[in-house]
């Protein structure tokens, strides 16, 4: 494509040349020479001329070679080629119409390299053009996402806020449940150690016995202390259950007692009071053959204990084993001789044995312990 423009230029040039040659050439001397002699040094000069107007061609055309590059390079080769073309036009003498033509020619080709120019900016201006446009969508993008992203910080924001206040709320309230709960423990455990000693004071009464009003206030309240412990989902200890028994038999009310020292003895088997409070229980109900295992079971784990051994009595005699319930009864008076109720157990056996003398006896000595007593 260069050297194409290149030979239009040099056919251009040498259009002109051919179009202002003639009229050069006409132009009289000043010297009076033949015409021949004129004529040959005219063409001899015309023919350095024309080599010498070659070489500038080729100059021409390295010029231009270099304004592919750039529209400034190609105004400086434009310059250049202008400059180079006066100097030719001015060593040949051609008029002022031919440089005229040859800058006009120059210019109609700067012209073309300016227009493709000119396109290619426009082009590069239509890309940008898009580009800012896609730009522009992008950044409207982006600042959407961003207002989206703002609108999700600030209800996560919020959010958190809630949530830590309703935090501190359940905290608030879970350190006063907490306090609440130490101070229901702390009464709970109050209560639990008053219901030990309570119970443990209430066990010692003797149910053979009519209790005094301070016991069986003291067998109430054992008994609504664990009734008390019970709602609150605590345990009770063997005796608690042996105090409560005891207070249901001193009401009457046997087969609760004989439920309650079970609920002991399955804490504790080997508990004396227990077994011995269950005989009593079950004598007064009639379940003698129960009753005399119960008191056994006494005697076997206390040995000492008097009143196990009338308890024993009393089972063996409504057994009918008389002979047996005086033995038992005997036994009790060897370990407690102030024992009012043994002597009348005593004396009881003797009189279904038919010995009626010992019986009178056995009366007096328990109402001479009585009067001890």
């Amino acid at each position: 494509m260069i050297r194409y423009r290149q030979l239009i230029i040099v056919g251009m040039v040498a259009l002109c040349w051919c179009a202002v040659g003639p009229a050069v050439a006409q132009t009289p001397t000043a010297e009076t020479e033949p015409a021949e002699d004129s004529l040959t040094r005219e063409q001899t000069r015309q023919q350095r001329e024309a080599a010498s107007l070659r070489d500038r061609v080729t100059w021409v055309e390295g010029q231009l070679d270099g304004m592919e590059e750039a529209s400034t390079q190609a105004a400086v080769a434009s310059a250049e080629a202008s400059r180079s073309a006066q100097g030719v036009i001015e060593q040949v003498g051609t008029s002022t119409k031919l440089v005229t033509l040859v800058i006009a020619i120059i210019a109609v080709l700067l012209g073309v390299f300016g227009y493709k120019e000119l396109k290619g900016i426009q082009a590069v201006r239509e890309q940008a053009a898009t580009a800012a446009k896609e730009t522009e969508k992008c950044a409207e993008t982006a600042a959407q996402l961003l207002k989206d992203v703002q609108e999700s910080t600030e209800a996560i924001r919020q959010q958190a806020e809630a949530t830590t206040t309703e935090a501190a709320a359940s905290v608030k309230e879970a350190t006063e449940a907490a306090r609440e709960a130490r101070s229901i423990a702390q009464a709970i455990e109050s209560l639990r150690k008053r219901a030990q000693a309570t119970a443990a004071e209430a066990a010692k009464v003797d149910p053979t016995k009519e209790p005094s009003a301070e016991e069986k206030e003291l067998l109430e309240d054992a008994s609504r202390t664990a009734d008390l412990l019970e709602d609150l989902g605590q345990k009770l200890s063997p005796q608690a259950y042996v105090a409560r028994g005891i207070d249901y038999g001193v009401r009457g009310d046997n087969a609760r007692a004989l439920s309650e020292f079970d609920r002991a003895l399955a804490l504790d088997p080997d508990s004396a009071n227990a077994h011995y409070n269950r005989g009593l229980a079950l004598n007064k109900i009639g379940r003698y053959e129960a009753a005399l295992a119960a008191s056994d079971r006494t005697i076997e784990l206390r040995p000492d204990f008097a009143n196990a051994h009338n308890n024993r009595a009393v089972a063996l005699g409504s057994l009918g084993k008389h002979k047996e319930a005086v033995s038992a009864c005997d036994r009790a008076i060897e370990l407690a001789p102030n024992e009012a109720l043994a002597y009348a157990n005593r004396a009881d056996a003797l009189v279904r044995l038919g010995r009626y003398e010992d019986a009178l006896a056995a009366c007096d000595r328990g109402r001479y312990a009585e009067d001890i007593i």
